[in-house]
C-alpha cells in the first residue's frame, strides 16, 4: 500500500512539489540522504536531532513551532525547553 501511494504521489504531484515530498516518505532513501534533502531545502546545517528540532522552534510558523514543542517533550530535549 505505501509503494502505491508513492506512486501515486509521483504521478499526481508538481515536479518541484514531488522532488521535495517523495524522498522524505519513500522508505528506501536513507537517512542520511534525507538529512541532505532537508539541508538543501531549509537553507541550514541541522546536524542532529536537536538542531533540528531547534529550526522548528523558531520557525516564525505557528504549527512548526508547536511540532518543535512536541518533539522537545518527546525526545527529552531539556536544553531546548526553555526556548519555548
Amino acid at each position: 500500500m505505501h509503494d502505491n501511494a508513492l506512486e501515486f504521489l509521483d504521478n499526481v504531484l508538481k515536479s518541484q512539489l514531488r522532488d521535495m515530498l517523495v524522498p522524505l516518505l519513500d522508505g528506501k532513501i536513507t537517512v542520511g540522504e534525507r538529512a541532505h534533502l532537508a539541508n538543501r531545502l531549509v537553507r541550514a546545517k541541522i546536524d542532529n536531532r536537536e538542531h533540528a528540532v531547534a529550526a522548528l522552534v523558531n520557525s516564525d510558523d505557528p504549527w512548526l513551532k508547536s511540532c518543535g514543542a512536541y518533539a522537545i517533550g518527546t525526545f527529552g530535549l531539556k536544553s531546548l525547553e526553555c526556548g519555548i
